[in-house]
């Protein structure tokens, strides 16, 4: 376990990232600087959820579980383990925790974390993704008529010439393509020259209805309803707009 061992300020990042890779390990520690309100509403045997500022390895934020939007923290991983904790979520690698006790009285909450190995975090991507893609095959396959017509919200560029009330079509891609890019699930419209003009790259139980339904063979239409143009697109950081697309299903084709 010596790799756990507090690092030199002289060491980099690079060879943090190089020696956390090696083999896993685990660490006990207390968290540091409580909010007692949300560690009332945790539980022995509870997981957190661990969190670095982009950029920033001093800090690691401890969350409790099934907190939502930069609510629900607990404290900090003590300075002397953030380190080593804050390189090893910087470089993608996955991690288990585990609340061993709990003492809202005296302030107490005791973490154990392990810090899983690249090989093993290499190892369960690869799973995940294999089982993420048999269901989606699975779901592919079946037959599906949709009853209700729905509304997306899908991404456009600043620079797009689209107009309230236009049809757009979905890109056609096999099957395959699907499958083998199910961990980043997205679709594509095309405008009638057949340039791809939207995307929509979340909610994915919204995408995965919709190619459903097109594997299915099912008439659908997809018609801009609105535009957003509020003043923040100006911004140059600001890379794509915002707009709903409605979405009608018609039988069979």
């Amino acid at each position: 376990m010596g790799f756990l061992s507090r690092l030199s300020s002289k060491q980099s990042i690079k060879q943090d990232a190089n020696q956390i890779g090696q083999r896993p390990g685990s660490l006990v520690f207390d968290i540091e600087k409580i909010q007692l309100d949300e560690l009332a509403q945790c539980r022995v045997g509870d997981y957190v959820n661990l969190w670095v500022p982009k950029g920033d390895l001093r800090k690691v934020y401890v969350f409790r579980r099934g907190s939502v939007g930069g609510t629900g923290r607990i404290g900090y991983v003590p300075s002397k383990h953030s380190r080593i904790i804050a390189t090893h979520l910087s470089s993608g690698l996955n991690y288990e925790t585990e609340i061993l006790e709990i003492n809202v009285k005296k302030s107490l909450c005791k973490i154990k974390c392990r810090l899983i190995s690249k090989e093993e975090t290499l190892v369960e991507e690869a799973e995940k993704i294999k089982s993420a893609s048999d269901n989606l095959k699975t779901e592919l396959q079946k037959k599906y008529i949709p009853k209700d017509s729905l509304t997306i919200r899908v991404q456009l560029p600043k620079n797009h010439k689209l107009i309230e009330g236009q049809e757009l079509y979905l890109e056609k891609q096999t099957q395959e393509y699907y499958l083998q890019n199910v961990s980043n699930l997205k679709i594509n419209f095309i405008d009638k020259s057949g340039v791809v003009v939207a995307q929509k790259n979340n909610e994915p139980k919204l995408i995965r209805s919709i190619l459903r339904a097109f594997f299915s063979q099912c008439a659908m239409e997809f018609r801009l309803t609105s535009i957003e143009t509020p003043d923040k697109y100006t911004l140059n950081y600001v890379e794509h707009i915002e707009a709903k697309v409605r979405v009608s299903f018609g039988k069979n084709t």
